[in-house]
């Protein structure tokens, strides 16, 4: 699921993103030593709470029965920013994006598939590779020209040198159609790490901007439709099993009621990845990225009938905001209360808002139906407290002081000698 970072908190609380300073206020004259041996910790949530958070949509879907227009309309409001919904006016099938996927960054394209496949570049086809054999590209001899070669499989022997001299080559698939079985798809071969199979394309790319100091990067593209990516982010972001939770008596589609988180989450991966390509995209090359971005880290291999489904239920619909496609931002566990989004652009985007959802516990604890995250505790010993921050002395209590959605701004270790004040975020990525 989306961001998962470690967070920490008290009472209501998850932490906030931000980080301030470390500070230090005296204490008062006499104090007494921390009651127990470990400082717990209890806290909500998993993620920094913007926008939908999947658990909390997960609940509304199969618990309340909402539908995923009602979910979208819940996590993204704005009082003086209205959020709309759109569709898209091109074909969505016929709407092709770029993904850099940053896990082959600096290494040759090096692809196979289980059909014959080729390589074309400026439109001219340059290599026709049999069926199971296995094609690389990579600069060599100048800037921004490729070398093409074959071999019989991903770790050969030896290479077979086919052409030389090519601009940003392209390794074309047996087949682009959207229901293609994977046997007619393009695997990205990756070294030491297990090999990725996508729809689409996967261009050998030549990244060479006013950003890359006048250095030339290998990088790898997928060229794929946009509605097949959303199609295999979907269930990478959100389990498909969650579609079987709920029942389907009165349900659109007729399929269980859980079956509306994934199409809320596939309208706002559709979302997101508009408003990427709105703001110019990953570093001016792509459209967006395989994992920082979104999880797009596993190709096609979580995708299901269910998470097709979704997209192609949804076909070409994102949220709209000020004209301009909607940022949004998805986490795992909002913890009860989402946070207000402000960072885009320096403005309020979306608003924090109740998240009675994200207590969902149906299936009984530890099935896919619990959320694990809504309640949690964590604890830290007093005295790696005293070590890592020895101003403070003997330890003698903590006191927190959070945010109106209840995420831990600061958290003060009181001590015999000064008071330490710390982000929560600080804190956090400490332990």
């Amino acid at each position: 699921m989306r961001h998962r970072t470690v967070v920490l908190g008290a009472a209501l609380c998850i932490v906030a993103a931000a980080l301030s300073a470390v500070s230090e206020r005296p204490a008062a004259a006499a104090v007494t030593p921390f009651p127990s041996v470990n400082v717990t910790f209890a806290g909500h949530g998993f993620g920094p709470g913007y926008g939908m958070g999947q658990w909390g949509a997960f609940g509304y879907a199969a618990v309340d029965h909402w539908t995923y227009h009602q979910i979208l309309v819940h996590y993204y409001s704005d009082s003086t920013n209205p959020v709309t919904s759109a569709t898209l006016a091109t074909k969505p099938d016929g709407q092709l994006i770029t993904v850099a996927i940053e896990e082959n960054n600096g290494i040759p394209l090096t692809v196979t598939s289980a059909s014959p496949f080729s390589f074309v570049t400026r439109g001219k086809t340059i290599a026709r590779i049999g069926a199971s054999q296995t094609a690389r590209a990579f600069e060599a001899g100048a800037p921004g020209k490729w070398v093409l070669q074959t071999a019989s499989s991903c770790k050969p022997s030896s290479w077979k040198t086919v052409a030389t001299g090519l601009t940003d080559p392209v390794a074309v698939p047996a087949s682009l159609q959207a229901d293609s079985p994977s046997r007619d798809l393009l695997t990205l071969c990756r070294g030491g790490v297990p090999a990725v199979t996508y729809r689409g394309r996967l261009e050998a790319y030549d990244y060479d901007s006013a950003n890359t100091g006048g250095r030339h990067f290998e990088r790898t593209l997928n060229i794929v439709s946009l509605e097949q990516y959303v199609a295999d982010v979907t269930p990478e972001e959100s389990p498909t099993g969650w579609a079987t939770y709920g029942g389907s008596s009165h349900s659109p589609q007729s399929e269980p009621w859980g079956f509306q988180e994934l199409e809320a989450q596939a309208v706002v991966i559709r979302s997101y990845l508009l408003a990427s390509k709105d703001e110019g995209g990953w570093y001016g090359y792509a459209d967006i990225c395989d994992n920082i971005c979104q999880s797009y880290t596993f190709g096609v291999r979580d995708e299901t009938a269910l998470s097709v489904l979704a997209a192609r239920d949804t076909a070409g619909q994102y949220l709209v905001q000020g004209g301009a496609p909607a940022p949004t931002e998805y986490d795992s566990s909002s913890g009860g209360y989402t946070e207000t989004l402000t960072y885009w652009n320096g403005k309020p985007i979306f608003e924090g808002v109740p998240d009675a959802g994200d207590a969902v516990c149906i299936g009984g604890q530890g099935s896919l139906g619990c959320n694990p995250e809504h309640n949690w505790t964590t604890s830290i010993a007093v005295t790696t407290l005293e070590k890592d921050y020895p101003a403070i002395g003997t330890l003698a209590s903590v006191k927190t002081q959070a945010n109106v959605s209840g995420r831990v701004l600061e958290i003060s270790l009181i001590g015999e000698k000064s008071t330490v004040t710390v982000s929560g975020a600080t804190l956090a990525s400490d332990y």
